[in-house]
């Protein structure tokens, strides 16, 4: 599958022995394992939402691509999502992102030319989602509120001095009529959107590029809330991403402190990556970190309740997904 600039740390873990490093701050988290999504997944099962309830979606991997999963509260299985009425074909997989109350999912497909789109399956039935912006080659979907309100992000060519022309991400909102409205953090070269609750407060990350020889990077985190953005980093990375923010106002996301390249940002790989967990507080950080983990996410999918979905990268380079509660 062609590689596109997605923005960089997306992670993935489980219920394994999982040390909370509170060096930074608070609270102990509690981790249970999810089951990996049944055949024909054979591997790269992370969970990516969870609602209210405690429904939780995600994808696993088989042959062609992603799958898409759900795993109703309660059940011991993610059962694979049938996209066999929808009005469109996954030809090369799909991903869940998000779920609200109502049971409201959205993700992203491949087509057959390996472009992405988004999605929304609600009542059972399937809508497409294409961000409406001059020069947008791919939509993705990543969260959804209960107003039925989407944010995500979609691709466009963008010149980059010194580099070329590269597909970079810019946010988007899609309110319950359908209308978008952008999303792009002040003076930023790119901007991811990764989350929403129902207070319409939004978080994602961003991308600075300062010229130079060698180009500086920059990835921050951000929050958008009533219309003001605000950046904030974990303290000590050298990039940060925001993943998920629920009413409480708690933020949780990924960190890395590697060196940040525009190599780094492309997929969603897990390489050198953490999770944490920001408090209401704002400066409060609790950084999350599976022993014996290659790499560690806090996917987001951040509810009420506190809990909380990720993905980690064991030893032998496989993901597992897992729900965390604070």
């Amino acid at each position: 599958m062609r590689l596109k600039l997605v923005f960089l740390f997306s992670i993935i873990l489980l219920g394994l022995p999982c040390v909370p490093q509170n060096a930074l701050g608070q609270s102990e988290v509690t981790f249970t394992a999810l089951p990996d999504a049944p055949s024909p997944c054979f591997g790269g099962n992370r969970a990516n939402g969870i609602n209210p309830r405690g429904d939780i979606v995600g994808r696993c991997l088989d042959s062609i691509g992603p799958r898409s999963w759900i795993l109703a509260k309660g059940s011991n299985t993610p059962v694979l999502i049938d996209f066999s009425n929808a009005p469109f074909t996954p030809t090369f997989g799909s991903t869940t992102r998000a779920i609200n109350s109502r049971g409201d999912i959205v993700g992203r497909y491949f087509d057959a030319s390996q472009h992405s789109h988004g999605y929304l399956l609600s009542g059972g039935v399937f809508n497409s989602i294409d961000a409406p912006f001059t020069g947008t080659t791919d939509t993705d979907a990543r969260g959804i509120n209960n107003a039925g309100t989407i944010v995500g992000q979609y691709d466009i060519p963008t010149n980059i001095p010194g580099v070329g022309t590269l597909a970079l991400p810019n946010g988007f909102m899609r309110d319950a009529a359908g209308n978008f409205t952008q999303i792009h953090f002040p003076n930023s070269v790119a901007t991811v959107v990764r989350g929403i609750n129902d207070s319409g407060d939004v978080v994602g990350g961003y991308l600075v590029i300062t010229n130079g020889s060698p180009l500086t990077i920059a990835v921050h985190a951000f929050l958008l809330s009533k219309g003001v953005y605000s950046s904030f980093d974990v303290p000590g990375a050298t990039g940060t991403i925001a993943n998920g923010v629920n009413e409480q106002g708690e933020i949780a996301g990924t960190y890395t402190t590697a060196p940040v390249t525009i190599g780094s940002l492309l997929s969603d790989n897990l390489n050198n990556a953490r999770g944490y967990v920001r408090g209401v507080d704002g400066v409060t950080f609790t950084l999350i970190d599976f022993t014996g983990a290659l790499a560690t996410d806090c996917r987001g999918g951040f509810n009420p309740r506190g809990d909380f979905v990720g993905a980690y990268l064991d030893s032998g380079s496989n993901e597992h997904g897992f729900v965390a509660h604070e």
